[in-house]
């Protein structure tokens, strides 16, 4: 059953025709795919805005999401949350290192940064609005004021996302030093 050079032909071009338009398809794919990290870039500057309430913080950083994939929404999430948390790291590495004065000078300082945010200024991690979850963060630590952040609605299958278990990740994502240096903080506060 040899096939006729005509028909062999045919079934070559058949087949490149096709290659081409897999390629032609998946050339567009890729072009209108977002960029992961200008929606990372747009969600910081909306988080670190001045001149922005935590309501239209809320919104704009809401309708970024929407734009996204439920799977593109957690991609920037996660890359965001691993950037806050080694930013955490270094900050507390500094920390440690200050003299015991400048240490309490640094907590008072962040104290005062988290009453001028009121009641929205800290850190909290659950079910948002609209049975979202994610991750709430006020006080933009030790060089800027407030900032908002808020992660993808809700955990795999659109479920609510677990708070203790957001809780637990997020304290094994943080090095012992850091860990060590929270408590610290803590004692310091408490004073």
């Amino acid at each position: 059953m040899a096939l006729s050079s005509e028909r062999r032909k045919k079934i070559l071009i058949a087949l490149s025709v096709m290659v081409w338009l897999l390629m032609l398809g998946g050339i567009s794919y890729c072009l209108c795919l977002p960029d992961l990290e200008e929606v990372s870039r747009q969600l910081k500057a909306i988080r670190e805005d001045p001149n922005l309430t935590l309501e239209q913080k809320f919104e704009k950083s809401r309708e970024i999401y929407s734009k996204l994939t439920a799977g593109q929404r957690r991609q920037v999430f996660q890359k965001d949350f691993k950037k806050w948390h080694y930013e955490r790291n270094v900050e507390m590495q500094k920390f440690l290192k200050m003299s015991p004065e400048e240490q309490a000078a640094y907590l008072k300082k962040r104290e005062e940064e988290r009453k001028q945010l009121g009641p929205q200024g800290g850190f909290a991690i659950g079910a948002g609005p609209r049975g979202g979850g994610g991750v709430k963060v006020g006080s933009g630590g030790a060089g800027g004021g407030g900032f908002i952040f808020f992660g993808p609605g809700g955990g795999p299958g659109g479920k609510p996302s677990n708070p203790s278990q957001l809780q637990k990740n997020m304290l094994d994502d943080f090095s012992p030093e850091t860990r060590a240096g929270m408590s610290y903080q803590k004692g310091l506060s408490n004073r």
